[in-house]
């Protein structure tokens, strides 16, 4: 019966590239099952280091902090003060626009050769104080 090494340098003899020294891999070997088996464990345990750091050293750090209470009921009550305080600039707005008097026919003719809805030529009617030719620059004016 013969040795391993001794078959092993029957290949070597025969053609066979010689096996690469312990440690030190061939650049076009294949790796094997049996080494990656060994990478895995080797990560498993902690010992494997493979292109970064230690993962277990890094942690996420958020400093927990109360809420103040006041504090946020204050600052709700500072948003809805300035909404309502917004609702009603827009209510006296349009209350102002109500007040412009205007000529349907002016409506119309807006609408037809601007191809909007009426309510928005008689919006930009209103907007251009019933004057049909400023209310017509400035709609011409407006990026589309």
């Amino acid at each position: 019966m013969a040795t391993k090494k001794g078959k092993e340098k029957a290949k070597t003899k025969a053609g066979a590239p010689e096996p690469a020294p312990e440690g030190k891999a061939e650049p076009d070997a294949e790796p094997d099952a049996d080494d990656a088996e060994d990478e895995a464990e080797q990560q498993q345990k902690g010992g494997g280091d493979i292109g970064g750091g230690d993962i277990s050293k890094v942690t996420d750090y958020a400093e927990e902090r109360e809420i103040d209470s006041t504090k946020a009921s204050r600052a709700a009550a500072a948003l809805a003060a300035d909404d309502s305080v917004d609702r009603e600039a827009e209510r006296a707005r349009e209350r102002e626009l109500a007040k412009v008097s205007i000529e349907q026919a002016d409506v119309e003719l807006i609408a037809r050769e601007m191809e909007l809805d009426k309510e928005a030529a008689e919006l930009a009617l209103r907007q251009a104080g019933g004057d049909v030719v400023a209310a017509l620059n400035t709609l011409v004016q407006q990026p589309a």
